[in-house]
């Protein structure tokens, strides 16, 4: 099954190329880029379900933003092929702005060029159908959205967690501990970020080099879920 996606040039081609192979797929046909998926979308009756297909994209969102700087959520528009080729529409959404065409990726070593390595996107989604710590960094981070301080401050939390806390972050090189007090700081204390932090009250008054902006937060959580969930598909292979 097929969902047609609507969104800019530069975060359609990020997709095609973390989905290029795979399930689920990014596709470019034509001038549309289609999310495509053998099961994801569908009902028990082979029918399309609208909230799972929701779904799926959220966890591709998310997905994109963890692997890609300044990436931002794309939409499902109202268009949808099914596995025998029949339409079916969902009144929902704008038609594209704008389409990019992407050829295959290549990778040049000492002058040879090879076929790039698989794509990451299908393994992470995978591994999120399985797990669902990385269910819930995705789905955190593939809002539709823009992310403020509670959203970074759950996705850290979620990896931080999941470890075994800062010290298991910082020992694997993820982060080191002054950028994880830093995010910390600025994203609960409102002498730093004011009505945006998660708190409106808290004692003492933070240093300068306590703060953090969001966009340097939201930069640090998604570089630490890539790398949790890149440790977790190793994890997860079989032996």
């Amino acid at each position: 099954m097929r969902a047609r996606l609507d969104g800019h040039g530069f975060d359609l081609e990020a997709l095609l190329d973390l989905f290029a192979a795979g399930d689920p797929r990014v596709v470019l046909d034509g001038s549309d880029v289609f999310l495509e998926s053998h099961g994801a979308m569908e009902d028990e009756q082979g029918g399309l379900d609208y909230h799972a297909a929701q779904r799926l994209l959220r966890r591709v969102n998310g997905i994109g933003r963890a692997l890609c700087p300044g990436f931002r959520p794309v939409r499902l528009t109202n268009d949808y092929i099914l596995r025998d080729g029949s339409h079916v529409s969902v009144a929902l959404a704008q038609p594209a702005e704008s389409r990019a065409r992407v050829g295959n990726v290549t990778v040049a070593v000492d002058g040879v060029v090879t076929d790039a390595p698989a794509p990451k996107g299908p393994s992470f989604a995978e591994l999120a159908l399985h797990d669902a710590d990385v269910e819930d960094a995705l789905r955190v981070l593939g809002q539709p959205d823009d992310l403020d301080w509670y959203d970074v401050y759950k996705a850290c939390e979620i990896v931080t967690t999941t470890v075994g806390g800062i010290d298991t972050v910082t020992a694997r090189g993820w982060a080191t501990r002054r950028e994880l007090e830093r995010l910390r700081a600025s994203a609960n204390h409102p002498g730093i970020s004011g009505d945006a932090a998660r708190h409106s009250r808290m004692q003492g008054t933070p240093g300068r080099d306590k703060a953090m902006t969001l966009d340097e937060a939201k930069s640090l959580v998604c570089r630490l879920v890539s790398q949790w969930i890149e440790s977790r598909t190793i994890e997860s292979r079989p032996e």
